[in-house]
């Protein structure tokens, strides 16, 4: 990194401590829940703005002797043109976001940061790569810091652009030892003054792992290039991880594990350091260390710094070998991190990975990650059971294990039929085989507990279409005036008139009609992941996610945060949808916790 302030030798004798370290702690067992499932992992490459062309300054000139070698093509940092070439070719590369240079300070630097986050492609990122080194030094202590940060959250978090990671934007902190005093008591105070609650993720670069206290997780922009063994680094942080949240409550810690294709300074400080490329192979190493042990995010060091030629952008000494080679390993990366069989992610990732990148507002499909993977008893899977994925929303399962691996069938993946096992009390062990459970005393939308006003799943099973009973007319184009008791009995609430709410499609297969919220919900277009490209689409075949309405839409009162509110509410043969009018427009019509619910029941936790 430019203007480094820790020298390359001591940076060195850290890391040969740490690793030592690492070797030993990589060697421990760690209970599995401590890493549990998660939305599957993105990537952020380190971004560099002090490229300069233009009047007297030309970088590239004036600074080649300082550089092993420059890119493809020279540019102008400032070229609104360049800043947009570079998020799309990193985009197409599997990259999420950038971690752009941010000094708290106005500028050049700040200009350009701004301009990124402005014109960030769909489904591309902009982080703050926080450099307490680069700050003006009246700011290098805990109140500059303070005011820094939250001049950040309050300038720029609020964009749509601005990297998030399980919908909490990410800042990325480099030299945190650039404030005097006490390291830890100093970042402990900014934290309690910014974040106290670890609404954000803060990523410190540092080899002390201590700093899992304060920071939610903890990257090596310079240990991972000096290790000659990067799987046993990254597996002894993930290690620090797992051994953290397995004896500390509060927010999980995150796992990142730090890529470079190598380094060499050597003419820009002496004596200076060096680890060889070896033609993209140190790359893949560290590429292939990281898929192995599955981390939350990875960071790349880096996109374009050519004074430490750590650079990945295309180079004039090796063309896009290493957009190339990021290509490749962000797919496997992407498709190993936490959802299994490869399918289950493709189904995920179709709908729920532009929520989870910030290209949409929408609420969630199946939910921000994996809760849980189980082998389940079925009767008619190969050997008498199935693996299946437990999402917020729903379960998915394998249609036919064992079968013919038909990925590009649309119900290869299924999700089971859960709310009628939860209203019925018949947990499905086959294709027609069951074990009675009982009906489900959960309720079927808002808050799980101190909510009785909000029917649960066994009172909804009584207007449910559970066995050809409870078949509605065609009452295409009435108002929804319906309602329905905490206890299940039903009623009519003329108020609800001024809602304006339409049964506006009838359904003749199961005999019932669908709201017009539902209806709008399930026919919608936008972002959606598909062949590796965001592109806009038919969100979902509502027929696949939902199947058949088996209830009339009723409107009910329900705790939602402890606050009770109208909610509409519609049963599913594969989910439950509600409608809160007084929600934020994107949040209005969601799915309901069908998969939780249904863990609940079966599993009791």
């Amino acid at each position: 990194m430019l203007k480094n302030v820790l020298s390359t030798r001591s940076r060195l004798v850290m890391v040969v401590l740490l690793l030592g370290t690492l070797f030993l702690a990589a060697g421990q067992s760690l209970p599995a829940q401590a890493y549990g499932g998660r939305t599957p992992g993105a990537v952020a490459a380190f971004y560099y703005p002090w490229y300069d062309v233009g009047g007297n300054i030309n970088t590239w000139r004036q600074d080649a002797g300082k550089m092993t070698t420059q890119p493809a093509t020279l540019y102008n940092g400032g070229d609104g043109n360049v800043m947009r070439n570079q998020m799309n070719q990193a985009r197409q590369a599997g990259i999420d976001a950038f971690a752009v240079t941010y000094n708290a300070a106005p500028g050049t630097w700040a200009d350009r940061f701004k301009y990124m986050l402005d014109s960030a492609p769909t489904g591309f990122g902009i982080a703050a790569h926080f450099e307490v080194s680069l700050m003006r030094d009246q700011d290098k202590n805990v109140g500059g810091v303070v005011n820094a940060l939250n001049a950040l959250k309050n300038n720029y978090m609020n964009s749509p652009h601005y990297f998030r990671y399980q919908g909490r934007p990410v800042v990325y902190f480099w030299w945190p030892q650039g404030i005097p005093g006490d390291i830890k008591g100093n970042w402990a105070n900014i934290r309690n003054q910014v974040d106290p609650n670890h609404e954000m993720i803060w990523s410190v670069d540092t080899t002390d792992q201590s700093m899992l206290d304060i920071f939610d997780t903890v990257h090596y922009f310079s240990g991972a290039k000096w290790a000659d063994n990067p799987q046993g680094s990254f597996q002894g942080l993930k290690n620090a991880v797992n051994s953290w949240n397995a004896s500390h409550g509060g927010p999980r810690r995150l796992a990142t594990a730090s890529v470079t294709p190598g380094y060499d300074d050597r003419k820009f400080r002496s004596p200076g350091e060096f680890r060889d490329r070896a033609g993209g192979n140190y790359y893949r190493t560290s590429w292939d260390a990281a898929i192995n042990v599955q981390p939350d995010l990875v960071t790349i060091s880096t996109w374009n710094e050519w004074y430490e030629t750590s650079a990945i952008e295309p180079g004039r000494d090796w063309g896009n070998l290493y957009l190339d080679i990021t290509k490749d390993k962000t797919n496997v990366f992407k498709g190993a991190s936490g959802l299994g069989d490869a399918s289950i992610l493709k189904t995920w990732s179709r709908t729920d990975l532009p929520v989870a990148r910030q290209a949409t507002d929408r609420s969630w499909m199946w939910g921000p990650g994996l809760n849980d993977q189980r082998r389940e008893p079925y009767a008619d899977s190969p050997g008498g059971q199935r693996t299946v994925y437990y999402f917020d929303k729903s379960r998915m399962e394998i249609n036919r294990p064992g079968g013919p691996p038909d990925v590009n069938d649309l119900f290869y993946v299924t999700n089971g039929l859960l709310p009628i096992e939860l209203m019925s009390g018949q947990m499905k062990t086959g294709d027609n085989k069951t074990e009675n459970k009982g009906p489900a005393q959960i309720p079927v939308a808002g808050d799980p507990q101190n909510n009785p006003n909000t029917p649960t799943y066994a009172a909804f099973g009584k207007v449910s279409t559970l066995n050809g009973n409870n078949r509605a007319g065609d009452r295409t184009g009435q108002l929804v005036l319906d309602t329905l008791s905490g206890s299940g009995q039903t009623g009519r609430n003329d108020g609800y008139t001024g809602r304006n709410v339409k049964m506006v499609q009838f359904i003749n297969e199961s005999g019932h009609n669908i709201a017009g919220p539902f209806w709008d919900f399930m026919n919608r277009s936008g972002p959606v992941w598909e062949d590796n490209n965001m592109h806009n689409g038919k969100v979902v075949e509502w027929l696949f996610a939902m199947g058949y309405p088996i209830s009339e839409p009723y409107w009910i009162k329900s705790k939602v945060g402890g606050v009770e509110k109208d909610v509409l509410v519609q049963a599913f043969e594969r989910r439950v949808l509600t409608y809160t009018p007084d929600n934020p427009a994107a949040f209005q019509v969601e799915m309901g916790n069908v998969g939780s619910h249904y863990h609940l029941w079966r599993y009791g936790n």
